[in-house]
């Protein structure tokens, strides 16, 4: 799913990378008003960012947390 494709009512949390979390996304996100959970996916230890939910690297207790915040 592409940005252009979506109008976020179909969106249950969203996964980014560091990369993404720069490139305005996270502002376009807060303005939907939908108030979607954000992860960042990173293999390295990342800075607490705002307006983001959790960094995730992938185990299996992340992907719980990921589906238990979709389901919110």
């Amino acid at each position: 799913m592409t940005l252009d494709s979506t109008d976020f009512t179909d969106v249950a949390a969203v996964v980014i990378t560091v990369a993404d979390s720069r490139s305005g996304i996270l502002a376009l996100l807060k303005r939907t008003g939908f108030h979607i959970p954000v992860f960042i996916f990173s293999e390295t230890n990342v800075d607490d960012l705002a307006d983001v939910e959790a960094v995730i690297c992938g185990n299996a207790q992340d992907w719980l947390e990921l589906e238990s915040a979709a389901c919110r």
